[in-house]
């Protein structure tokens, strides 16, 4: 009876080798999904963590180094793609500050006045380059400026002033070449602030990095 109702021992040891190699199948399919789904996270993580690493924030405002009359910083551009600006970096030193409510023109003009409430600032800059491509100036042309109080704005080259008058290069980093690896140019840049407070002007570039920033005086 038992053998009837269970079959032969060779029938019952092929049923159980049957089973066990289904159920392996079972687990070895399993085993290769899972592996296929840890993989497929891993990479989705990793992709995420570099996507993160690219996506570094500038440095909060009070983070960006002051650069000083006399004074030097190394400083560094990011790359930009759409523009196809590379990578690049320099040595920036401020070789001369000054602020004026006019900017005296040759002889016979009139001097460049301020707008009311303003004043000009003449930042006179060597700029060396230490890398290994063009060194984009254009960032040094225009800045962000904030006031001790906190008022903010973006100002931008003054195309018709001009700082010769104040015994400085007459020069404008728009006019100048970007300087190649090993060389260097030599520039002023003419910006309005308001002249009722301190406050500072903050360089950036193009990717909205900050480079560093000047301070800036109230008029007396």
């Amino acid at each position: 009876m038992n053998r009837q109702a269970y079959g032969p021992p060779g029938r019952r040891l092929l049923a159980v080798l049957g089973a066990a190699t289904a159920v392996g199948l079972l687990v070895g399919c399993g085993s290769v999904e899972d592996a296929a789904h840890t993989r497929s996270g891993r990479t989705q993580a990793h992709a995420a963590a570099a996507a993160r690493a690219t996506e570094t924030p500038p440095p909060p405002s009070d983070q960006v180094r002051v650069l000083k009359e006399g004074k030097k910083l190394p400083v560094a551009i990011s790359p930009d793609r759409t523009l196809d600006i590379p990578a690049s970096s320099a040595v920036v030193t401020l070789t001369e500050l000054k602020q004026a409510d006019s900017l005296p023109n040759d002889a016979g003009l009139d001097p460049e006045v301020a707008d009311p409430g303003t004043t000009f600032v003449c930042l006179e800059m060597k700029v060396k380059n230490t890398g290994s491509e063009k060194f984009d100036t254009y960032p040094l042309t225009h800045a962000r400026w904030t006031g001790k109080d906190g008022e903010t704005k973006n100002v931008d080259e003054v195309i018709s002033g001009n700082c010769a008058g104040l015994g400085m290069a007459e020069e404008s980093f728009l006019n100048e070449p970007d300087p190649r690896p090993g060389e260097f140019v030599r520039a002023t840049t003419v910006l309005m602030v308001p002249d009722g407070q301190p406050g500072y002007l903050e360089f950036d570039d193009r990717q909205d990095f900050g480079m560093f920033k000047v301070e800036t005086h109230a008029s007396n």
